[in-house]
C-alpha cells in the first residue's frame, strides 16, 4: 500500500486553499489565546460544565470568520478526501510528560478540540467505552502495543469509528498536543459510484455482522449492510477486523471494498497544535504503526466525536445526555 501524503497535498496548486486544510494567520491565533488563557484544567477535567453553552461559545466567537465559514462547507459538503487540517493553533506552554493528565496545568487542546466540536454538533461517548468519556487522551501504551486500539502502536486497521452502532459518529476530531513523525493517520476516500453494480448492490445489503471492538469491553453485534446510499449521499460502516460475511457474494464484495480502500489512501503525521476532522461516513481511516520509546516524548493526541442528529433520549444515560447507554 502506497499513500499520499496528505500535507503535501493540500498545499499543491491544484488544490483550492480551504480545499482541505485552514492554516491560522499569527493573528488569528494570537486572538485565540488571549481567551484559552482563561480556561484552566480545573474547568475542565471531564466536567460537564465545561461543555455548557456558554463556555464553548466564547471560545468560538474568537474564530475567524473564514475558519467557521470554511468548517461549515465541509460539515455539509465533505471534500475530496473526506478530512480536513487546521494549522498553526495555539498549544499547552509546559506540556507535561505524554500521558501525565494530572500535571497538565492549561486546557488549549481541550477547549480547542470541544469547541471545534459543537461546530459541528453533538458530542458524546459511549458508557461502554472507556467509562463514558466524551474527550479521549491517546497515547501509547506498552501493554496495548499490539491491540487494534487508539493506544496501541500497531497498524490500526482501516476502519470507520463505532461501525456497528446505529449512533456512529458523523465526525472524528483530533488535536495534536505532541506529534511523532513515523505515526500517520490515514484516510481513505474513493467514488464509489466507481465500483461494479454488482459488487456495490452487494456491498448495500445487510449480509454483515458487524461487532464492536475490545475498547468497549463486551461485544455487541449488528446485523447490517456496508454501505448506504440515499440519493447522492452515502455512509459507510467498515470494520474488516470485527466483520464477518454472511455469503459467498457479500465476502467477495467485501475484498473487494478493500483493495479499493488501500488504493485511495493519503496520509499524515500530526503536528503539534493541528486539528484533524475526518468524515466518518464517506472516509474510512487507519494509523501506521510506529514505534515509541516510553520516554514521556511519545505521540499524544485527544480525541472527541459528534454526531449531526440529536440523539434519543431512550438510549442516553439520564445522568449525561451526551453519553449513549449501550
Amino acid at each position: 500500500m502506497t499513500s499520499i501524503d496528505l500535507r503535501a497535498f493540500h498545499h499543491s496548486l491544484s488544490l483550492n486553499r480551504f480545499e482541505s486544510f485552514y492554516k491560522l494567520t499569527n493573528l488569528e491565533r494570537d486572538k485565540l489565546e488571549e481567551v484559552l488563557v482563561s480556561f484552566s484544567t480545573s474547568s475542565y477535567k471531564e466536567k460537564s460544565n465545561f461543555i455548557l453553552r456558554e463556555t464553548y461559545q466564547q471560545i468560538e466567537a474568537s474564530f475567524s470568520k473564514n475558519l467557521k465559514s470554511t468548517l461549515h462547507k465541509f460539515r455539509t459538503n465533505s471534500n475530496c478526501i473526506g478530512a480536513f487540517l487546521i494549522e498553526n493553533l495555539p498549544i499547552d506552554p509546559n506540556l507535561p510528560k505524554t500521558g501525565d493528565l494530572d500535571s497538565k496545568s492549561t486546557s488549549y487542546s481541550e477547549a480547542l478540540l470541544i469547541s471545534f466540536s459543537h461546530l459541528f454538533g453533538t458530542p458524546y461517548g459511549y458508557a461502554s467505552q472507556r467509562n463514558g468519556k466524551i474527550l479521549q487522551n491517546l497515547f501509547p501504551k506498552k501493554e496495548h502495543r499490539q491491540k487494534q486500539l487508539g493506544t496501541g502502536s500497531t497498524f490500526l486497521n482501516w476502519h470507520t469509528e463505532d461501525a456497528f452502532h446505529r449512533y456512529r459518529c458523523d465526525h472524528i476530531f483530533l488535536i495534536c498536543l505532541r506529534g511523532d513523525s513515523d505515526a500517520y493517520t490515514l484516510v481513505s476516500k474513493f467514488n464509489v459510484f466507481k465500483i461494479p453494480p454488482d459488487i456495490l448492490s452487494e456491498l448495500t445489503r445487510p449480509n454483515y455482522i458487524i461487532s464492536s471492538d475490545e475498547a468497549h469491553g463486551k461485544s455487541f453485534l449488528q446485523k447490517a449492510p456496508i454501505l448506504f446510499i440515499n440519493e447522492d449521499k452515502i455512509s459507510f460502516r467498515y470494520d474488516p477486523m470485527y466483520t464477518k460475511c454472511l455469503t459467498n457474494q457479500s465476502l467477495k464484495a467485501f475484498e473487494y471494498l478493500q483493495s479499493v480502500v488501500d488504493e485511495n489512501s493519503y496520509k499524515i503525521a500530526l503536528k503539534e497544535g493541528e486539528v484533524l476532522i475526518i468524515d466518518n461516513n464517506v472516509s474510512i481511516h487507519a494509523r501506521s504503526d510506529f514505534f515509541p520509546k516510553f520516554n514521556g516524548k511519545d505521540r499524544w493526541l485527544q480525541r472527541i466525536v459528534t454526531l449531526n442528529s440529536t440523539i434519543a433520549s431512550e438510549i442516553v444515560k439520564k445522568s449525561n445526555p451526551n453519553i449513549i447507554d449501550i
